[in-house]
């Protein structure tokens, strides 16, 4: 029973992960409304959680992946970040049947680091 109870604790750290993928943008090459493209940002976030969706033990939300967003726009030298696009999970009404023992509730966020 005890090598279960490790086999699950160890299998729920590795489950959720956070990917961050960047490219550089020329300046010259693209338009921004914002200010002058620095480079271009996603952000994706996959979460656990178990008993539809009850408990979370790593979650995820839009707020959260934003902010990575933020951070890796300021490492890349950028001061704003252009929103191009934002998706996550459903989670609630009838999705939560979908989530009965484990779920895996993912998030994306697509943006342009942008230097004013």
């Amino acid at each position: 029973m005890a090598r279960g109870v490790w086999a699950l604790t160890i299998f729920q750290l590795l489950a959720a992960c956070t990917s961050i993928e960047t490219g550089a943008l020329s300046g010259n090459d693209f338009v921004s409304t914002a200010g002058s493209p620095v480079g271009v940002i996603d952000v994706t976030q996959v979460g656990f959680s178990v008993f539809f969706g009850l408990v979370d033990v790593v979650s995820t939300d839009i707020d959260s992946t934003t902010k990575v967003l933020v951070a890796e726009a300021k490492a890349m030298d950028g001061n704003k970040v252009e929103i191009k696009s934002a998706h996550t999970s459903p989670r609630h009404g009838v999705f939560k049947l979908l989530c009965a023992l484990v779920c895996f509730p993912h998030t994306e966020v697509v943006g342009v680091a942008v230097k004013q």
